[in-house]
């Protein structure tokens, strides 16, 4: 290495060439006042080493040579060695340099030969060639081999190299540990990949070794064997085997079972992805796409060999788990105290609540193997008597269990459990038997007056209805139809449908108890479109506000977001009026006055046209609705036959009910009507005997772009309303994840926000290395989790406020790239499952459209609190209980806009309204909500009846949180920058903010 030596002292090193600055656990050399971002976030991210000297070179585009001198002149002469790191534009210079400072510092130094790859929590994996690796240079001595990974665990040498294990498969080292997978796909292979080498970590004990790959054709054993034919007893115990991909083993079989019959001999397994720091890492689950999923009580599973090919495989040994809350007392191996007379043990599928004796079918339990889905909490159900006790037990326990992923708890009878079967995902649909009370009517059922003339209440049907030309009313019509009638372009509103009539020329004088008038059809003022969102931020992220900002051009989605900076787009002003307010449903009809003689049929108030509807309104159907073309033709709706071949009538737009298939359904649904109806709603009734009823025809003239509105209801007749339902978000305007991924997002987000994105990504970068678990909870690489992670801060302050107040109105703007952002990087916080409050004092428009409601759809981020807030007046307390919010703490912002004990819930969430109370003098009014999953609503967007025992369910728990908190005192927990952030109940949408001036 002697000409390397004289290469590097040609030329003299001038005064101040390189300077040193300690940076987290390492030296860095660099060049004066510049230090690079990639030095920097290396040098933090270097695990101290006992041994040696943590120096790091910064190189960045070359360093002259006579810097070099300057270089070995900065460091100090010990007998310690030094551990090189090199990075920038030649990192392969590291070994180079390596020999020379030995030689010229006469001291030990480590560098490494070839690419170095950083891995979970600081280690650093040589890779590229084979022999690569960290190299030990000695004065006076050949370079020798040291170790593969920084810090070397004590199976290092057991995982080296890559090489082939079949003409289809091949064992990969990582950073912390070992994967063999198939070959055939080298793009899935490549992304998965990257998710392993950052998340999973290099424990220095025991070699986690990943088998198959998601996407991918099933691995064969074959090759499991092969590998492990080439390790060494030691490394043979310190192996732990985890089921990643598909595998190719018999149908029935565990893998961890077969896997031990084929090497005969003891295995231990994971039942999931390793993730986090290597001291203190967690598991999680790997479902069928790859997704991690939920983090198992049981840590580390043994499986034994069959004695004999044709006995029966034992049960798995559950050798390390993790208590399912912190402060229980674990009074038995695996078994904590919960209750006086019941007691919580871990399983491998989860959680089984019990009573403290043992029941006579617990080798069944403890055989269920772990469902990679959903957490099953199982419940003891062998004695009748104690069963509902052990069932209210086991919600509790699901309640109170802080899962760091949203998936729902699956309540479990043991007696359903069927050994070596995984219980299903949807088991807690046959959780509890059917509630004893009746049930109430479905919402949007018409009840007809009371009287001994009474006519029986039919099941409202919606139908839409041509209108007759406009022109002079005739005295008589042939047929009516009872409907409330709309323009062909529109898609009508909850129709109360009568029974079959006689009509009656409409100066016949009838009985008023023998009348029954339709509601009358009155056009709407036109309103504007939808104008862009104008979303209040600041001119920078750390500056003031710009009091004179303007408005925010025109915004739709290109195929590359725009280069202006968000600072400058997102302007600070109100949020602007949404499209055109929904229509309601229909009231139940009402007794008419009777006619006076003489009157003209005619003589009704004159309607004024309307300007063209750019877009029908989006209305709610009843919970039962007759999809039956017979039901629509019948007698007592006469051209509804006729209607329905229409083209401009059949092709209108879709009303809300989509939304409640999920937000995966709305993006995809047709343009069709889609109808709600509870499962197991019997069919429509036939109508009852006919009976004579006066109808007036002017309540159905009008011009044909006329919007319908109930005359009777003050609030519409006299104003707009200032609180309508949210439209059904589109695919422009949804923040909903696309399946194309972020990609585009979040390089416009990146270059919006230029340097006021690397102000913000300091402090987020510094937060995922204390919290790994942000990155365990998606495909994407660690630079799209800290973009995510940025709108998710971003979103917290109070520019959120436009946000969100542009996801509610549906308007297309800058708003959309950045909430879709926002919601990957919320998606990989803790989730909290319990109740969620707010306060505030909702107007009679929103008691309103809340009033007989059963679902509501909220297209924009819901943010409560898991407590009262001292500071939030309000004379109604709003109440969620929640299975998937988001906690926001790691990521809450500094100051007046910082939220204590904030939860969010993601865009595109349902609500399920259990029960509404309006204040009354003294008493406090409340509105019961719960959310509910996409499980519960089928393809046809019905809901499912058996849930009901969840709403009773949730409606205790959340009426037992208020005589909770109505001991305690509340305390301040909203900043007064973020207080504007509550208020608006979940699925709808404000009153537009007036400009000054």
């Amino acid at each position: 290495m002697a000409s390397i030596r004289d290469l590097l002292r040609v030329g003299r090193s001038e005064p101040g060439d390189m300077v040193q600055h300690t940076v987290g656990n390492a030296l860095v050399l660099h060049h004066p006042y510049q230090i690079s971002r990639e030095a920097q976030s290396l040098a933090l991210a270097m695990v101290a080493d006992a041994d040696n000297d943590v120096v790091l070179l910064d190189l960045g585009s070359g360093i002259p040579i006579g810097s070099w001198e300057s270089m070995a002149g900065v460091l100090p002469r010990r007998r310690r060695g030094i551990r090189l790191v090199a990075c920038g534009q030649r990192t392969d210079t590291a070994a180079m340099a390596g020999q020379w400072l030995s030689e010229r510092l006469n001291r030990t130094v480590i560098a490494p030969d070839g690419d170095l790859v950083r891995g979970a929590a600081g280690a650093l994996f040589v890779h590229s060639k084979p022999g690569s690796g960290w190299v030990r240079f000695r004065p006076g001595k050949p370079p020798a081999w040291d170790a593969k990974r920084y810090p070397a665990p004590v199976w290092d040498r057991a995982a080296t190299e890559r090489r082939a294990s079949s003409s289809t498969g091949e064992i990969e080292p990582l950073p912390g540990g070992v994967w063999i997978h198939g070959v055939r796909t080298p793009d899935v292979i490549a992304e998965h990949r990257g998710r392993l080498v950052a998340d999973v970590p290099c424990h220095p004990e025991t070699m986690t070794v990943l088998l198959g790959c998601p996407g991918t054709e099933p691995l064969p054993l074959d090759d499991v064997v092969r590998f492990w034919r080439d390790l060494d007893p030691d490394s043979r115990l310190r192996a732990r085997f985890v089921q990643y991909g598909e595998l190719r083993v018999p149908e029935g079989e565990l893998f961890g079972q077969t896997l031990a019959d084929l090497l005969s001999t003891r295995v231990v397994c994971y039942p999931g992805v390793p993730v986090g720091m290597p001291g203190k890492f967690e598991i999680r689950t790997v479902r069928a796409d790859g997704v991690l999923g939920w983090p198992p009580f049981a840590l580390e599973l043994g499986y034994s060999p069959r004695p004999h090919p044709n006995s029966l495989a034992r049960r798995p040994l559950l050798l390390s788990h993790r208590g399912p809350l912190q402060w229980t007392e674990e009074i038995a191996p695996r078994v904590y105290w919960y209750a006086p007379d019941a007691v919580v043990e871990v399983i491998e599928a989860g959680l089984w609540v019990r009573p403290a004796d043992e029941p006579g079918n617990a080798e069944r339990v403890r055989a269920t193997p772990l469902d990679p889905a959903d957490v099953t909490m199982v419940f003891d159900d062998t004695v009748p008597q104690r069963t509902a006790r052990m069932r209210e037990l086991a919600a509790d326990l699901a309640a109170r269990i802080d899962r760091a992923v949203g998936q729902s708890s699956a309540l479990v009878p043991a007696s359903m459990l069927v050994p070596g079967r995984r219980p299903g995902s949807r088991a807690e649909a046959n959780l509890m038997p059917a509630l004893g009370s009746p049930s109430a009517p479905p919402a949007g059922a018409t009840h007809a007056p009371t009287g001994p003339t009474a006519i029986p209440a039919v099941p409202a049907i919606a139908v839409p209805v041509a209108l007759p030309p406009t022109g002079p009313a005739q005295p008589t019509v042939p047929t009516v139809t009872s409907a409330q009638v709309v323009p062909p372009a529109q898609v009508v509103p909850t129709a109360q449908v009568v029974p079959p009539t006689q009509v009656v020329p409409t100066a016949q004088v009838v009985p008023p108890t023998q009348v029954v008038s339709t509601a009358q059809v009155v056009p709407t003022a036109p309103e504007p479109p939808p104008a862009p969102v104008e979303i209040p931020t600041e001119s920078s992220i750390d500056g003031p506000g710009d009091p004179q900002a303007g408005h925010l051009p025109g915004y739709r989605p290109p195929a590359r977001w725009p280069l202006s900076s968000v600072a400058a787009a997102l302007r600070a002003a109100p949020p602007v009026p949404a499209p055109a307010a929904p229509a309601e449903p229909a009231a139940p009809a009402e007794p008419a006055m009777p006619a006076e003689p003489g009157a003209a049929a005619g003589s009704a108030r004159p309607v004024e046209p309307a300007a063209p509807a750019g877009s029908a309104p989006l209305v709610e159907p009843p919970p039962a609705v007759a999809s039956d073309p017979a039901a629509a033709s019948g007698p007592a709706v006469e051209g509804a036959s006729a209607v329905a071949s229409d083209p401009a009538v059949a092709s209108g737009p879709a009303v809300e009910a989509a939304s409640a298939a999920g937000p995966a359904a709305v993006a995809s649904a047709s343009p069709a009507t889609v109808a709600f109806r509870a499962a197991g709603d019997p069919a429509p009734p036939a109508p009852p005997p006919a009976l004579p009823v006066a109808v007036s025809t002017a309540s159905i003239a009008g011009p044909p772009t006329a919007t319908p509105v109930r005359t009777g209801d003050p609030a519409t007749a006299d104003a707009p309303s200032r609180f309508r339902l949210q439209p059904v978000a589109t695919p422009e305007t949804s923040a909903l994840l696309p399946h194309r991924g972020l990609a585009e997002e979040r390089a416009w987000l990146r270059r919006s926000l230029s340097r006021d994105f690397d102000t913000m990504a300091s402090s987020v970068s510094r937060l995922m290395s204390e919290h790994p678990g942000m990155k365990a909870g998606g495909t994407g690489s660690a630079d799209d989790v800290l973009v995510d992670s940025v709108a998710a801060q971003l979103f917290l302050t109070r520019r959120g406020a436009g946000i969100d107040a542009g996801l509610r109105s549906g308007a297309v703007g800058p708003h959309v790239p950045l909430a879709r952002c926002a919601v990957s990087g919320l998606s990989r916080l803790p989730s909290v499952r319990g109740s969620t409050v707010m306060r505030t004092s909702p107007s009679t428009e929103e008691w309103h459209l809340y009033r007989g409601r059963r679902l509501v759809t909220d297209w924009s981020f819901v943010t409560m609190l898991t407590a009262p807030c001292a500071g939030q007046d309000g004379d109604t307390d709003v109440l969620i209980w929640s299975m998937t919010a988001r906690r926001t703490a790691l990521l809450e912002p500094d100051g007046d806009e910082r939220v204590e004990d904030r939860v969010v819930f993601l865009p595109g969430t349902h609500f399920k309204v259990l029960d509404t109370a309006e204040p009354d003098g003294e008493r406090r009014g409340a509105i019961l909500l719960r959310e509910i999953g996409v499980n519960e609503i089928d393809d046809d967007g019905r809901v499912d009846q058996n849930r009901l025992s969840l709403d009773e369910l949730a409606v205790t728990s959340l009426r037992r949180s208020l005589d909770r908190w109505d001991g305690t005192d509340a305390r301040h927990r909203v900043g007064p920058a973020s207080a504007g952030r509550f208020g608006t109940l979940p699925g709808l949408v404000g009153p537009p903010a007036r400009k000054k001036g």
